[in-house]
Formats: structure tokens, sequence, C-alpha cells
């Protein structure tokens, strides 16, 4: 019997190795085959990086250069101009229009002459990974280079959040406690344990990325699980209670995010305000376009799962109006703003259509429907 009791032991432990072998050989295959660099073997990061962190430092993109752009989306290279404007062989057209803002202005994921500035004449300005202070500049240099008619300004709302003055993703919204250690075993036995070495293992990464979890570890009071910030940082935009909200229990850790939101609006209408000024003196006519996140058309059907926080109040409408808001309190008319989250189009069930399937952005309809309604409503 003890001879069967050892060897019935002995194979419940290779088989528990085994299985773990398996699941972590499985686990490798599955984040290999997604990585970034397997999906884009010959393409060229640090150009691609390089040519983000020159638009950042400049307000415009180094000219007459060409980067080659992969993703898991999509594949293709992007021509900057001799003006330092991604070039979409644009000729002289009456009206002149100068497009700025961000990633969507600029078309991240599609071809030069794909992006909504292009199907509408557009001087495309642009910039990837760019929020409205580095915007604003790019609109005060193209605006002497180009010297438009009318002024596209694209906005992304969420570049709210990633603009707060203080670091938004710590907390996270959804970091918890997972344990208190209150004893003296307790803390050693947690201090003692390999958490950093099990976050090695491509099943533990694996398990990770699939619950939204950025870490697992033991602070010498609490064991603490943070979230992926990037994949739950919009949620704060939509919360109407931001400032009674508890995101986190972390006790250690306090943010006050509803005035950090204010601040970044206020710095908002100061950039809308000298755009206005500059555009009075000029005579140029703008036009904001509010381009709707995925987050965002996803409450307007209910199919979201934002995590549940004492005292939150969702309200999928909220980013469009602090943003139209701003936007009004420097001195625009409601007129000037195009909100494309209210095209029938993205009221539909099938609005995923319009956007790529893992990245965030417009794919080539998102941005001939963005075009037609700019059209629409500039009267082209």
């Amino acid at each position: 019997m003890k001879f069967k009791s050892v060897l019935t032991l002995f194979i419940c432990m290779v088989s528990i190795i085994f299985s773990l072998s398996v699941a972590e050989y499985i686990a490798s295959s599955l984040l290999a085959s997604k990585d970034i660099k397997t999906i884009c073997p010959n393409t060229d990061f640090n150009k691609l990086n390089s040519s983000r962190i020159f638009s950042y430092l400049n307000a415009f993109y180094e000219p007459m250069s060409a980067v080659e752009h992969c993703d898991h989306d999509f594949k293709y290279t992007y021509h900057i101009n001799h003006l330092g404007l991604r070039d979409n062989k644009l000729k002289r057209t009456n009206p002149t229009i100068l497009a700025v803002g961000d990633s969507f202005t600029f078309g991240f994921g599609v071809k030069d002459e794909e992006t909504f500035p292009a199907l509408i004449g557009a001087n495309n300005a642009g910039m990837w990974a760019m929020t409205f202070d580095t915007q604003t500049k790019s609109f005060q240099r193209n605006v002497k280079l180009v010297d438009p008619d009318i002024v596209v300004w694209g906005i992304y709302p969420p570049h709210i959040i990633t603009m707060m003055p203080t670091n938004w993703s710590n907390p996270a919204p959804g970091d918890r406690i997972l344990f208190r250690a209150e004893s003296s075993p307790s803390k050693k036995l947690l201090s003692i344990f390999p958490f950093e070495k099990i976050r090695e293992y491509s099943l533990t990464k694996f398990l990770y990325k699939a619950m939204n979890i950025s870490n697992i570890f033991f602070d010498g009071t609490d064991l603490m699980l943070h979230r992926d910030a990037y994949q739950t940082k919009e949620i704060i935009l939509f919360d109407r209670n931001i400032s009674e909200t508890k995101y986190t229990d972390n006790e250690k850790v306090y943010k006050d995010f509803g005035n950090n939101r204010d601040k970044v609006l206020l710095q908002m209408q100061g950039y809308f305000k000298e755009a206005k000024r500059v555009a009075e003196i000029k005579g140029i006519k703008i036009i904001f376009v509010i381009i709707p996140s995925k987050l965002n058309l996803h409450l307007h059907k209910g199919t979201a799962n934002v995590g549940a926080y004492p005292n939150m109040s969702i309200d999928p409408d909220l980013p469009t109006i602090l943003v139209s808001d701003a936007i009004e309190k420097a001195g625009f008319s409601s007129r000037d703003v195009l909100n494309i989250g209210s095209l029938p189009e993205l009221q539909m069930d099938d609005w995923g259509k319009y956007y790529f399937p893992i990245d965030a952005h417009l794919n080539v309809d998102g941005n001939k429907l963005v075009a037609e309604a700019i059209k629409k409503k500039l009267g082209l």
C-alpha cells in the first residue's frame, strides 16, 4: 500500500509538471504569435519612434522623410512633405484647408491618400501620439505656412486623461489589496515569495494579459494587484462623480482625479482662446471635429464591462460634453463643433466596421465617414 501511495504521488507530481510545461509552451507560442516583432519582422521601429520624437520636439515631422508603420491591423508607409506635414500630393485647393489634431487626424493606420484630411483636400498637420499642447504649436506654425481659409481641428477626448498633471496610472482604476499581512509569519512568507520570478513565465504573462493585470506584488504590508492602466484609464473620463469615486483600495496613494481633469479642461480653453484670437486676426474659420473612442460607442450600447467602483456614475456623452464646453468657453459657438459620434452610422450596432479590429483608430471606411461629414458641415 505504501508503495502504491508513493507511486500515485509521483505520478501526480509528474502530471502536474508536465501539464504546467505544456501550458507554458502554449502560452509562449500564443504570446510570440501576437508579438509585434513577429508580425512586422522587417519594420524599423527605431525609425518610427524617432519620427514621433522629432514631431514632439518640433510640432512637425522631419521634412521629406518616409516611415514604415506596421502593427497588428495594418502596414503602410507615411510620407512627409517639404513642410513637415503628411504628404497627400495635395494641389492648391479653394478654399485652402489646414487639418490639425492627433493620430486620428494624422490617419494612423491608413495610407497618405486615405486619411480624412486628404479626402477633403486639406494640408494634414495631424501628429500621432500628440496632445493638445503640441497640437496648438502645430496650429500656430502651420497657419503661417499654409495661410488657410479653414482649419479643421480633430479632437480625441481621451487625451484629457493623458494630459492630467499627476500620474493617473497610479493608482489605476481597479487596483486592489488582495491580502493585508498583519502577522509576522504572513509578512515573512509573502516577502520571500518569488512574485517577480513567477512574472517572467509566459503562462503568467498570458494570464495577466487575459485578466488585465499589470503586476501582483507584496509591498511589505499588503499583497497588491495592479491593473493595466492603459486598458482602464479611459473609464475615468466617463465618470460624472469623478471626485467621489473610489477607484482603488490602496489607502497609501491618493489622487484627486476630478481636480486634475478640471485643470486639463482649463488648459484646453486657453489653447482654444489663443486659436480664436489668431483666427479672428487672419479671418480663418475653425471647425472642431470630436471623434469618439471605441469605449464611447460601446457604452452607448451598454456592452462594455467597465467594472464597479463606489459612487461611479457612467455617462457615455460626458467626454463630448466636456470638450464642447471647453470650446464654447473659449468663445466659439456650438455651430463650430462637429460631433462624429452623433452620426447615424455610429449609432448602429455595426459601428465597429469603421474602426480597426484591435487598434483604436479609424480604418479606411472610418476616414471616409469623417470626410463626408466634414464636407457636409463645410458645404464643400
